[in-house]
């Protein structure tokens, strides 16, 4: 077909350009930062996960994961923003913690995820854009993505520990 020239080739190229990039060149902006977190769901050792994470449905369900992700990544890059959140409605209270919990047991998805919030925070931190000392929506931006940074980085643990079968406490499965 048409266009379709040399395109093994051209794969070819492109998979050794990405597979030869290490994180500092995946965190050049929040996108490639984004779809570097992500990775570790497409392209794992088998040897460090546990056995049900190797099944052919655990990869399927990764998979969407990682694909619902780049399409929500293409979407919000389309728009250059996300747009606001609706009505904030909710419950009033916490329920109790009736069953066990779960952490998706992939630590390095959410380490890498508290890397690029953290990245993206002090990236737009030296370009001045949290200088003011009013209340903005920045000043908001900077604070969720602390938020992101110290839950991913806390969730990255739970995940460490299940992998390793390591208990783990009832504050963090509440």
């Amino acid at each position: 077909a048409a266009g379709s020239e040399n395109y093994t080739e051209n794969l070819t190229v492109l998979r050794d350009e990405v597979s030869g990039m290490d994180g500092n060149a995946w965190l050049e902006n929040g996108y490639g930062g984004w779809l570097w977190a992500l990775q570790p769901l497409v392209v794992r050792d088998a040897a460090t996960v546990p056995p049900m994470m190797q099944t052919d449905a655990w990869k399927r369900k990764d998979i969407h994961t990682a694909l619902g992700n780049w399409t929500e990544l293409k979407h919000a890059t389309l728009l250059y923003a996300e747009q606001p959140m609706g009505g904030l409605g909710g419950g009033g209270y916490e329920p109790p913690v009736i069953s066990t919990s779960y952490v998706e047991p992939n630590p390095l998805v959410f380490a890498r995820i508290a890397i690029v919030a953290t990245t993206l925070k002090q990236g737009l931190e030296s370009r001045g854009f949290f200088d003011s000392d009013q209340y903005t929506g920045l000043n908001a931006t900077a604070s969720a993505l602390d938020s992101l940074s110290m839950l991913s980085a806390r969730l990255a643990e739970i995940a460490r520990r299940e992998v390793a079968g390591e208990p783990v406490s009832y504050e963090d499965l509440y």
